[in-house]
């Protein structure tokens, strides 16, 4: 009888402690745009959710399948909803597309250049698991840290580390694509070369919305450099158009910041158009070296670069950036060869650049041609020691992290 006692309280004592114990509650932060569409916010980044007579529309994924998860449990909750009908990345970005994997992947929408722009920029990729780390380590390094900020970053890393799968978009497009959900229609837009090469708007017009993914962070910022790399015309044409839309413009939605206004989308055209009017006149030693290797094979464009540098060089700006951003446009094409000659053209140019040093590292060490990286990473750090990307790879290649 005493042992059935024990037994009995030691039971009633287990479910006292298990019913004290809260469940982990994510930090999701949840906004409704319209009738029609909410955002949920984890990380410092949103999620859009699109309720039509076809299912839920899905824009962006979030930084980790484990958020997503739970996104995705507000999202059915919110909208009485659990069909989805599509899934759309607005670029390829492992912070908007790491939740991909826990949707079929016959419903995946983005534009054609974001598969290989995945292939070369995996959520798991070795850069961004230390700074993970890295970021981890410090926040428990601070007694003030907030502790579910702590937690929220240890299973980012967890799925990073154990959990992670690319998973790029099936369905592709060029320059357009109209999804049709039957009540409403979303028109995914190409904006070229911009944030990266693959950046594409999302307009709802039945609900006046817009959403820009990371192409810019509020009225008066955008995320890329001015240059004549970038496309800035087709990116200040496509914003022409949708303040023409007939429906009209009310709500753009960026993926860090808060809500903007038509004003707001109006005044960033004006910006657009301000700050690239000086680069109209101007000609640009790198665009006339993406001419030469877009129309000859890779030995015959260096052959004519070399013989325009000594005949026409007067005549145009060399820029660091754009040596840098068309480097990096190259190898998320798949073009390492042509990629990795454009970023010795730049130091060739600028030989104090630790960026453009720290870049063909990078590329050097995916193509795993170890020692290459080694030398270059090394070289970054001789001009900028204080470059912890550089630092941290070393160590990792070298003596295993």
């Amino acid at each position: 009888m005493m042992q059935n006692q024990k037994l009995y309280i030691l039971l009633i004592v287990i479910l006292l402690v298990n019913s004290c114990q809260k469940e982990f509650q994510y930090p999701i932060s949840a906004e409704k745009i319209t009738g029609r569409i909410r955002t949920y916010e984890c990380l410092d980044v949103k999620v859009a959710a699109v309720k039509t007579a076809k299912g839920l529309i899905i824009i962006d994924t979030g930084r980790s399948p484990s958020i997503m998860s739970e996104i995705k449990k507000h999202i059915e909750r919110d909208l009485n909803c659990s069909t989805y009908f599509y899934v759309i990345n607005t670029h390829g970005h492992w912070d908007h597309v790491s939740g991909n994997q826990i949707f079929p992947d016959s419903i995946l929408v983005g534009h054609e250049k974001c598969l290989l722009f995945m292939k070369y920029n995996p959520g798991n990729h070795i850069t961004n698991v230390w700074r993970t780390r890295y970021k981890l380590s410090e926040m428990k390094k601070n007694k003030k840290e907030n502790e579910e900020n702590i937690a929220m970053t240890e299973i980012m890393l967890n799925d990073l580390e154990n959990n992670y799968v690319s998973t790029p978009p099936t369905i592709t497009f060029a320059d357009s694509f109209i999804l049709d959900a039957g009540d409403i229609i979303l028109k995914l837009i190409y904006c070229g070369n911009a944030h990266t090469n693959n950046d594409i708007i999302i307009y709802v017009p039945e609900e006046k919305a817009v959403c820009t993914g990371d192409l810019f962070n509020m009225r008066g910022s955008y995320s890329f450099t001015m240059h004549k790399l970038n496309d800035i015309p087709r990116l200040i044409s496509v914003l022409e158009q949708l303040l023409k839309e007939s429906s009209g413009v009310e709500y753009v939605i960026p993926s860090h910041t808060p809500v903007m206004t038509r004003g707001d989308l109006i005044a960033l055209k004006e910006l657009l158009e301000e700050e690239y009017d000086p680069f109209r006149s101007k000609s640009s030693a790198v665009v006339y070296l993406r001419n030469l290797i877009e129309s000859f094979k890779i030995q015959e464009a260096l052959h004519k670069y070399e013989t325009f540098k000594k005949t026409k060089r007067k005549n145009y700006y060399f820029m660091e950036e754009e040596f840098r951003t068309y480097g990096k446009q190259l190898y998320w094409e798949g073009k390492d060869t042509a990629s990795i000659n454009v970023f010795k053209l730049g130091l060739l140019e600028f030989p104090e650049s630790a960026l453009l040093y720290d870049n063909l590292g990078g590329i050097y060490l995916h193509y795993d041609k170890v020692d290459s990286a080694i030398h270059y990473y090394k070289k970054s750090l001789e001009i900028f020691p204080e470059n912890r990307n550089a630092s941290e790879i070393l160590r990792q290649i070298t003596d295993g992290g």
